[in-house]
């Protein structure tokens, strides 16, 4: 699965993030959001945005 929604990650048994072309880091959802400032960023802007919509 290729997809640029982040609460779709999730579902995915490996995570390859790439950037201009190039992998920055894979692995399982949790190793690659220890590892990788990009990936960390779209899960916590995905999750601020989720959390702000459901307190409206």
């Amino acid at each position: 699965m290729v997809t640029h929604k982040p609460e779709m990650m999730d579902l995915a048994d490996r995570i390859i993030v790439m950037d201009k072309g190039k992998v920055l880091a894979k692995g399982t959802n949790q190793n690659v959001y220890d590892k990788c400032e990009l990936y960390r960023e779209l899960k916590n802007r995905t999750f601020a945005s989720i959390s702000i919509n459901e307190n409206n």
